[in-house]
């Protein structure tokens, strides 16, 4: 594993982290497989952002007597509703299923403290404002129940004006050559149309500049474009690996990390993979 500092932070984190977003249903042995394959081989980055007991859980189970060689990224502001994921923005469910986290994974702490899922600008204005998620955060950090604070989205504008504020020590991002070459504010699904709203390809470069600059830890979210990147029906037709794709994400300027997600060891080991290409294999 090579190692990069995430930002400010000082903390060294492997440049391939674990995104645990398919894990959320699949067996407690495939977690724990999947957990064993990425800690030995010096994974000490995981992104847990998935409020269902089942998988929390089953991560607690997995990192029973290692707690302390990883990180774990935590979300606040993800919670269940009839049994399904929501976002929520309440101080009191938002501080209701960070415990529940907590508890289940059998930590007292998270090392990052990730505001979930910020797009839109009220939305900013709503968590960072008076009485918002932003405040619980540091009141979290205050406690000793989280070491840095971080925050998850998918627009530059909301993303840029969070790193420039200040008030956080990491951004996670979506960073692969699909939503960087088409030009816009670009979601999963319109990555596979080819659909685009606006010029913004230049500004998702200023994000990272500002990133590296300010010292804002860069993790690297959805480096596969949800798949799209490994189809020939996307919008290039070109059709690329994933050690290409975790290569064009950990080029880009500020990023630390990337959380490739993995639902089984095998995906585990294609992302490892990466750490023994060739140049030509990355190219």
């Amino acid at each position: 594993m090579r190692y990069r500092k995430l930002g400010r932070t000082g903390v060294e984190v492997g440049i391939i982290g674990l995104g645990a977003e398919y894990l959320e249903f699949v067996s407690r042995e495939t977690v724990i497989s999947v957990v064993n394959e990425a800690v030995a081989q010096g994974v000490n980055y995981i992104d847990l952002f998935m409020s269902s007991p089942g998988v929390r859980d089953n991560f607690g189970i997995a990192l029973q007597n290692r707690r302390h060689q990883v990180m774990i990224a935590g979300h606040l502001g993800a919670a269940l509703k009839h049994g399904q994921y929501c976002r929520t923005r309440d101080r009191a469910v938002s501080a209701e299923f960070f415990t529940d986290l907590l508890t289940r994974l059998q930590t007292d702490y998270v090392d990052v403290l990730m505001l979930h899922y910020l797009d839109e600008p009220d939305d900013y204005k709503s968590v960072f404002g008076s009485g918002g998620l932003f405040e619980l955060a540091l009141k979290l950090k205050e406690e000793g129940k989280a070491r840095f604070i971080g925050m998850s989205g998918h627009r530059v504008p909301v993303a840029l004006q969070a790193v420039n504020s200040g008030g956080i020590d990491v951004l996670m991002f979506p960073i692969n050559p699909a939503f960087d070459a088409l030009a816009g504010e670009v979601t999963l699904e319109a990555a596979k149309q080819g659909v685009t709203k606006g010029r913004l390809g230049s500004a998702r470069k200023e994000l990272y500049h500002a990133c590296a600059v300010r010292g804002v830890g860069l993790v690297a979210m959805k480096p596969y474009g949800g798949g799209v990147l490994f189809n020939r029906a996307n919008p290039s037709s070109i059709v690329l690996t994933p050690v290409q794709c975790l290569n064009y994400a950990l080029s880009q300027p500020g990023v630390s990390a990337v959380v490739p997600g993995c639902k089984n060891v095998a995906e585990m080991k294609t992302a490892l993979a990466f750490l023994e290409a060739s140049d030509g294999a990355k190219d």
